[in-house]
Parts: C-alpha cells; sequence; structure tokens
C-alpha cells in the first residue's frame, strides 16, 4: 500500500505540483475505517504484482472506473 501511495503522491507532483501539506498528513492506512488490524487477510497476489510490477493507478473521473464489479 505505501508503494501505491508514492506513486500516487510522485504522479501528482508531475501532473500538478506539490500536493496540500493537510492532504499528505492524513495518508497514513491506519486512518482508514476499512483497514481491519484483527481481521483474517488472504495475501494470494497476482504473477505480476508478485513479481514487483505495480497495478496502474485509477482515473477517478472515469466513470468506467466508478462501476464495481460484484464477485
Amino acid at each position: 500500500m505505501l508503494r501505491t501511495l508514492q506513486q500516487a503522491l510522485e504522479q501528482w507532483q508531475q501532473t500538478k505540483g506539490e500536493p496540500p501539506a493537510d492532504d499528505v498528513a492524513r495518508l497514513a492506512p491506519l486512518l482508514h475505517e476499512h483497514v481491519n488490524m484483527l481481521g483474517r487477510y488472504d495475501f494470494t497476489l497476482p504473477d505480476r504484482i508478485a513479481a514487483g510490477e505495480l497495478r496502474p493507478l485509477r482515473n477517478p473521473s472515469s466513470w468506467e472506473e466508478q462501476l464495481v464489479e460484484i464477485p
């Protein structure tokens, strides 16, 4: 997760300059309700991710990426 946050920050800096300091201060993953510190986790990763590749960052303004797939 931290690698993805770093990638997102770098992309922001390249396209929009420095992000607001208060936004960066709130990036810690432990501050988010959906992070369950006591639950069960499955760390099965796709091969390309296990090899160290990062997934592409999503474009939040793209309507296709707002669709939720139900497993």
